[in-house]
């Protein structure tokens, strides 16, 4: 998490870093499902390996409206998605939970999980790129 907020704060580029730990995050989510049958501690290793993915994305992500929104709407946009995150951390669990009731495995859900992790990193490209580092 230091390493990638400081390469990030360095270079001034912000949606690379937080789409690179979400890739790798994502991608570890699905391996580690894919390899569960064949080797548990290869499994653990690929789930170590996603957890802090989404936490090391966290500071180069909330740098990003800092550095492209005007200051007079830039409190409101974070507010607006933190609240879109609230509501995620809320349905997020259940609908993990009914993912696995319904298929009686964690293969499923972990998946989706992972899946969502990469349309994250690919949406992070979306985003407008700062003016610090767009400028010449």
């Amino acid at each position: 998490m230091i390493l990638n907020s400081r390469h990030s704060d360095k270079t001034h580029e912000r949606r690379g870093h937080v789409a690179l730990v979400y890739s790798i995050s994502g991608v570890s989510l699905i391996v580690s499902v894919l390899v569960k049958e064949h080797s548990f501690w290869l499994s653990y290793a690929f789930l170590c390996l996603a957890i802090p993915g989404p936490f090391a994305g966290l500071a180069p992500f909330w740098a990003i409206p800092a550095e492209t929104l005007p200051r007079s709407v830039m409190g409101a946009v974070m507010g607006l998605v933190n609240a879109i995150g609230n509501v995620g951390g809320y349905y997020g669990p259940k609908i993990f939970g009914i993912l696995k009731q319904q298929t009686h495995s964690v293969a499923i859900p972990f998946s989706v999980l992972g899946l969502g992790l990469l349309v994250g990193a690919a949406l992070c490209f979306l985003l407008p790129r700062s003016r610090i580092q767009s400028s010449p």
